[in-house]
């Protein structure tokens, strides 16, 4: 995902999710999913570094490839599931309660 600026990357969550091994550009958004994962590639948003970060994934062999994106994928679905996302925002809304009384 050659990205220049994203807040929440969803298509790279959703791509990650489904079990398909990415290559992300190193920017706020994609490198904070790609930290919750073990085989996501970072790459600078230029050309040659996005190849290269494609050859990485590529080279890989397609069983481990397979497996790692699983594992991620698994991760990913915890992480950013419908009830952790509306616990998170309860939590916030609730500090944000309590640090104004």
């Amino acid at each position: 995902m050659p990205s220049l600026c994203e807040g929440l990357g969803i298509s790279a969550l959703e791509a990650i999710a489904s079990g398909v091994p990415a290559v992300l550009a190193n920017i706020d958004g994609l490198a904070d999913i790609a930290s919750e994962t073990d085989s996501v590639v970072l790459t600078s948003t230029a050309a040659q570094s996005i190849a290269d970060g494609i050859a990485q994934v590529a080279s890989t062999q397609i069983v481990e490839r397979q497996a790692r994106a699983l594992l991620d994928s698994a991760r990913i679905r915890e992480l950013y599931s419908i009830p952790n996302g509306v616990q998170s925002v309860i939590n916030g809304l609730y500090r944000r309660d309590q640090s104004a009384a």
